[in-house]
């Protein structure tokens, strides 16, 4: 891989062996293991699995090997396809699940044993496996079966009635594939304690992951306070759900750039713990254009009455937002301890000087097409054992051979039942 961190020591999941059966539900948990060093499989069935058909594509020319979707997910993976249906694929993939140490997997409840490859059985094959089953709603209970997308599985998971403008407006799905990610954290999370777990005790597990239950715990505070105070949260353009009405958030300023802000006014009051300097730094900031001078009723300074007015307010800072570029706002709210920040769009996501400044977006060379694509960088940092993408995402089946004749000699070969090692 090219790039400042290719001579870095080696990840911490360094040797540890992963199976992922390819699902766009699960990607984002075995990538989370693969550029932290694992030995990521990823076993898609024969002509690739069907998140290669996600698009968008690379010069918009559809293909199994040019989803910038399934790029994304799958760095540093190797891919083995396989034919499950068949005698031959499953025993290959018995064969590389009896010296894997993790399978991901998010098939829907009930697939896996029917084709005798479920947990009960593979751990007969190896005892120190710990097994992670993805699934929209878990193994068990009364949706464990349903068909869902992960839009459907948002909204039915409580996430989306938070999400949107004022009501009446329906409500809003959030960013792409919350879903899929908020199981896959939670099931990254699982996994490693299980993996701590197996290094104290010596045997492996089954983690049943429903993407239903971690959405739940994700819904912020809208949760609480229905729980103790019966209360329904209102959704809100551009600002958290609240119990009640408070201005939005997000500013337009002179060159048509957005803002994210923090006033401290009808919303973010707990983020500055001295509330005069506060009010004093907003008068002092609006005087030179003339903003502020209805806001200096003395009743003002207390920040009941401000949450009072805090629409009159929020209409004076909009005003000031607008006769200024949206960078330099920014920078000098941030300057006089202001909660503020840009509304990036992806293309300035690449000029961001605090992203330069830490090489976060990393050279990957796809040598079949010739040329060197940017990725996003490392969601952590671990100095001692860093993140790094090794390798491109694979082309479909591109270690077949290679992993598949390993693993089956070692299957010939080991003895007819596995031990604690």
């Amino acid at each position: 891989m090219p790039g400042k961190r290719s001579n870095a020591p080696p990840g911490v999941w360094n040797g540890l062996r992963v199976l992922e059966l390819a699902d766009e539900k699960v990607h984002l948990c075995g990538k989370l293991f693969a550029d932290s060093g694992a030995d990521v499989v990823l076993i898609e069935p024969p002509g690739g699995c069907p998140s290669r058909s996600i698009g968008p594509f690379v010069d918009d020319t559809p293909g199994a090997d040019r989803s910038l979707f399934f790029w994304q997910y799958n760095t540093g993976k190797q891919s083995v396809t396989m034919d499950l249906a068949s005698p031959g694929g499953r025993e290959a993939f018995a064969a590389l699940a009896a010296k894997a140490d993790l399978l991901i997997e998010g098939t829907e409840p009930g697939y896996l044993k029917r084709i005798g490859l479920d947990y009960t059985k593979l751990s007969k094959l190896n005892p120190r496996l710990i097994m992670v089953a993805i699934t929209p709603f878990g193994q068990t209970g009364p949706y464990a079966r349903w068909k869902t997308t992960e839009l459907v599985s948002i909204a039915i998971g409580g996430l989306m009635d938070n999400c949107g403008y004022d009501p009446p407006i329906p409500p809003i799905r959030p960013g792409d594939y919350q879903a899929w990610h908020t199981g896959c954290n939670y099931a990254y999370i699982a996994a490693t304690a299980a993996l701590v777990w197996r290094e104290q005790h010596g045997t492996g597990d089954y983690l049943d992951c429903s993407i239903h239950d971690a959405l739940c715990c994700t819904t912020e505070s809208s949760l609480h306070y229905y729980l103790y105070g019966k209360k329904r949260v209102y959704r809100g353009r551009g600002r958290y759900a609240t119990i009640y009405p408070v201005p939005s958030n997000t500013y337009r300023c002179a060159d048509k750039g957005y803002l994210y802000m923090m006033p401290g006014i009808g919303s973010g009051v707990y983020m500055y713990q001295d509330m005069k300097k506060l009010w004093q730094t907003w008068l002092d900031w609006l005087e030179p254009d003339g903003l502020a001078e209805d806001l200096k009723d003395p009743r003002y300074w207390d920040p009941v009455e401000r949450e009072t007015d805090a629409y009159l307010i929020d209409q004076r800072i909009r005003e000031f937002c607008a006769l200024h570029p949206a960078q330099w706002v920014f920078e000098e709210a941030q300057k006089r301890g202001i909660v503020c920040g840009r509304i990036m769009a992806p293309h300035d996501l690449f000029e961001d000087p605090h992203y330069k400044a830490n090489d976060f977006f990393i050279p990957v060379r796809h040598q079949e097409l010739g040329r060197t694509v940017l990725y996003p960088g490392a969601p952590f940092s671990l100095p001692a054992a860093p993140w790094r993408i090794s390798r491109r995402p694979p082309l479909v089946g591109e270690h077949t051979g290679e992993v598949l004749g390993s693993a089956l000699r070692y299957h010939k070969r080991r003895p007819a039942k596995s031990g604690k090692k």
